[in-house]
């Protein structure tokens, strides 16, 4: 072969090798606008999550204070049982109470009732006595 048939073919083939290198390049720069392209999607979801974190954390500070109202009303409650246990002896120390008194007029009913026979049977005899007279 000579150096004319090596030049021919090696011409030959340059525009199809730079057809292919400028294919190359073009798809290498195509590749890195998808990478830019798919980094910036990334970084978009990445600040999503960010947002929807930030979120979430409001919500669980929200529930916190809610679990401490919960908390607070709890204690309020107890102490409104406390007191209610309170009145509740309290209503069973007066109930006892007013058994006794209800004794002592049970009491007084009988020894009423007892002296009003008694003065039954005394004012009959004085008015059997006063018939007897007349």
């Amino acid at each position: 072969m000579t150096d004319s048939q090596l030049l021919a073919i090696a011409l030959a083939s340059v525009p199809t090798m730079i057809t292919v290198l400028i294919g190359i390049l073009i798809n290498n720069a195509r590749l890195g606008d998808l990478r830019h392209y798919t980094e910036a999607r990334f970084n978009q979801v990445d600040q999503r999550f960010e947002q929807v974190n930030q979120r979430f954390e409001q919500v669980n500070q929200r529930f916190d204070q809610v679990d401490q109202r919960f908390a607070q009303v709890d204690q309020r409650f107890d102490q409104v049982e406390q007191r209610f246990k309170q009145v509740d002896r309290r209503f069973d120390e007066m109930d006892g109470r007013f058994n006794r008194v209800d004794g002592r007029f049970e009491e007084l009913k009988e020894l009423w009732r007892s002296e009003l026979h008694r003065v039954e049977e005394v004012l009959d005899a004085r008015l059997k006595h006063l018939e007897e007279r007349a």
